[in-house]
């Protein structure tokens, strides 16, 4: 979704996540399990790229993370906190939403018709890692996210969108002395928006 050229925006997000990590059968852990909270701050600026519109946002996230698991048959909890993995992605509109200033965005929104947009998101290695632990907060490799999106008016009230991408992961070689690889991850999303009226804020 696009905005006025020259608007900033500050975020501020919270996420929450548990569930089994998958390790190599080769190391002597079993039944590892992460609980993991993230904070995270972000920064996004809407700019004219080739009369279009695009976004460019860095999101620097926190981690705080509990695993349990057993190694060598004894059971174990290490918890861990530090930073994660930046990211950076670039999103420009191909299709539907030129560069606009306010005036024009008030009225582009009136009517946004369909919207065609790409993305490209780079995942660094500039989480916390150590290279003796199974387990880390940061991944030690890089990864990148292209991704392309459709945004459709239904009605003055309901648009739906949907995106395709696909997730490419760099090797990590510095993992207890192995290198890890990992196969392309696709992801597909789709969501049904209903928009609130002005005066709801």
């Amino acid at each position: 979704w696009p905005a006025p050229v020259g608007t900033r925006i500050l975020g501020i997000g919270y996420g929450y996540s548990t569930g089994e990590v998958l390790v190599d059968p080769a190391l002597p852990v079993d039944d590892l399990d992460a609980h993991t909270s993230t904070w995270s701050a972000s920064y996004a600026t809407y700019f004219d790229l080739a009369g279009r519109t695009a976004s460019f946002q860095v999101d620097v996230p926190w981690a705080d993370t509990r695993f349990s698991g057993r190694v060598e048959g004894d059971a174990t909890t290490v918890e861990l906190s530090g930073w994660a993995d930046v990211k950076a992605r670039l999103a420009v509109n191909l299709i539907g939403a030129p560069a606009m200033n306010r005036e024009q965005f008030r009225a582009f929104r009136q009517d946004p018709g369909g919207l065609l947009g790409a993305s490209l998101r780079v995942q660094a290695p500039t989480g916390d890692y150590n290279p003796d632990r199974v387990a880390n907060i940061g991944t030690s490799r890089w990864a990148v996210k292209p991704e392309v999106g459709y945004l459709y008016k239904l009605s003055p009230r309901w648009t739906l969108d949907a995106a395709l991408g696909l997730w490419i992961y760099g090797e990590n070689s510095d993992f207890l002395e192995q290198q890890l690889e990992q196969r392309p991850l696709r992801s597909a999303e789709i969501h049904l928006v209903r928009r609130i009226r002005r005066s709801f804020w």
